[in-house]
């Protein structure tokens, strides 16, 4: 760990594919899941997956309706606001056992709330959990990781710091 997709400097671009690693599953105490994601699609209506992480009810990092960060089943971010459409972005969600923390472009919220979900890993998917799947990712994900551990403010912080000027962000 980590579980890094990337691409040597470019990105995937996503149109109904996904990508699965080679993470064979077992539960994740306190698991974080990064990535810089640009999102090609406008609907305000469908859940949009990043990184999923198993079947049983679809757990992954999700842009929710309306474009807000989120972890599935645990809530949306919607202190953050919005996530934006057509350009690049960096969401982390990290949960350390008692708290989520959500990441997006040098924000924090913190959900004073548990979400086992997240930690229930049966593999860990790029883009959604099947080609068949009406929440796929469309757009590019440059980054992709999953961590075996809570990350912190500042971990999270310096991932950002590291890619932003790279992506325009």
């Amino acid at each position: 760990f980590p579980v890094t997709i990337g691409f040597g400097g470019g990105s995937f671009l996503f149109d109904n594919d996904i990508i699965s690693t080679s993470y064979s599953g077992g539960d994740i105490a306190t698991p974080t899941y990064e990535a810089v994601v640009y999102s090609t699609d406008s609907s305000t209506s469908r859940y949009k997956a990043i990184i999923q992480v198993n079947n049983n009810g679809d757990d992954a990092l999700y842009l929710y309706p309306a474009n807000y960060l989120g972890f599935w089943p645990c809530g949306a971010a919607t202190g953050l606001g919005t996530v934006a459409i057509n350009a690049w972005a960096y969401v982390c969600y990290s949960y350390d056992g008692t708290n989520q923390r959500y990441f997006y472009n040098g924000q924090t919220q913190t959900v004073a709330s548990g979400c086992a979900d997240s930690t229930d890993v049966d593999y860990i998917r790029i883009g959604g959990i099947s080609t068949s799947d009406g929440e796929r990712w469309n757009g590019y994900i440059a980054i992709a990781r999953a961590y075996n551990r809570a990350l912190s403010y500042d971990e999270m912080n310096r991932n950002f710091n590291a890619v932003r000027k790279r992506f325009g962000i």
